[in-house]
């Protein structure tokens, strides 16, 4: 009884799908990776957006802090490198509330977050 191997066409085939369904698989993966790292970033901007803005309502700074800097990396950690924020004060209704918005940019992306606080002098 003769036993029927694979001709040499069938392996090459089966090669060739194994390289492209794995080089679609790396390029899955890969693409994965480098939305997790994007997702990272964005949540460690919303991370410091949310700190800084807790910070500058708990002090009363807002009233005196500048528009913009670099986010103090001895203070958030080596991770926040490379981060920037922006401050924006907008009056609401009739100046007797303030919206606070702080903004976070980094080399490839950015985001923001607000809050309302009651404008100085105008507390019941």
């Amino acid at each position: 009884m003769r036993t029927r191997a694979f001709t040499l066409i069938e392996v090459l085939v089966a090669i060739l799908v194994f390289a492209v369904v794995g080089g679609v698989a790396i390029r899955g993966v890969a693409s994965v990776l480098a939305a997790s790292s994007r997702l990272e970033r964005h949540q460690q901007g919303l991370d410091l957006a949310r700190g800084m803005i807790d910070h500058l309502v708990t002090t009363g700074t807002w009233r005196t802090s500048p528009a913009s800097g670099t986010v103090d990396v001895d203070l958030h950690g080596a991770a926040s490198a490379g981060f920037h924020w922006q401050l924006a004060i907008n009056p609401l209704l009739d100046g007797s509330m303030q919206e606070l918005t702080v903004r976070i940019v980094w080399h490839d992306g950015s985001c923001a977050l607000s809050t309302v606080v009651t404008s100085p002098g105008m507390m019941p």
